[in-house]
């Protein structure tokens, strides 16, 4: 098939036309996957981490109320006797673990307290009748002459069914 030749203005367009066919398919093939890919990847990187820092810098700002809130809600369930109720014979382990923060405890059936410190020295308190009502107040008179205050441990109230107080168990030291 014979191609018929093309005048001149005709033939200045079309090697315009290949030459920028050339200059573009150069550019996609020699410049950009090997330099601008990258650099776009770069940008959206940068764009991720910026992104991430805007997030960090209002979790910081939020620190101190968040400390705030922390302490309150610690200090709310400290004073809280809503967690274990006055005749479980956890009540005083748990007490102890509150007031003295090296302390570890653990309250068992028949009135039977065993506690630590951590530091190679035990404590096991035993009632003789099994109730639990008077292991506060002798482990706050076992526990003082070693130098743990608990003297807001030395009284504990003594109440009926019915949830009236009848009496106190008072420690001797």
């Amino acid at each position: 098939m014979k191609m018929a030749a093309l005048n001149r203005r005709d033939s200045r367009l079309a090697a315009i036309g290949l030459l920028l066919l050339a200059l573009l398919l150069a550019y996609f093939v020699l410049l950009h996957w090997w330099f601008v890919a990258p650099l776009l990847r770069v940008h959206g990187e940068m764009a991720d981490l910026r992104d991430t820092h805007s997030r960090y810098a209002a979790v910081i700002a939020e620190k101190p109320a968040l400390e705030k809130r922390i302490a309150a809600l610690g200090a709310g369930q400290a004073a809280s006797s809503a967690f274990l109720a006055a005749d479980d014979p956890n009540t005083a382990a748990a007490d102890l673990m509150q007031r003295a923060p090296r302390w570890f405890a653990k309250g068992g059936a028949e009135g039977l307290l065993c506690a630590a410190d951590g530091d190679h020295l035990g404590v096991v308190l035993k009632s003789a009748d099994g109730s639990s009502r008077p292991l506060e107040p002798a482990l706050a008179a076992f526990l003082a002459p070693l130098g743990v205050d608990l003297a807001d441990l030395a009284v504990t109230s003594i109440r009926n069914s019915r949830n009236e107080p009848v009496g106190e168990a008072i420690s001797s030291a």
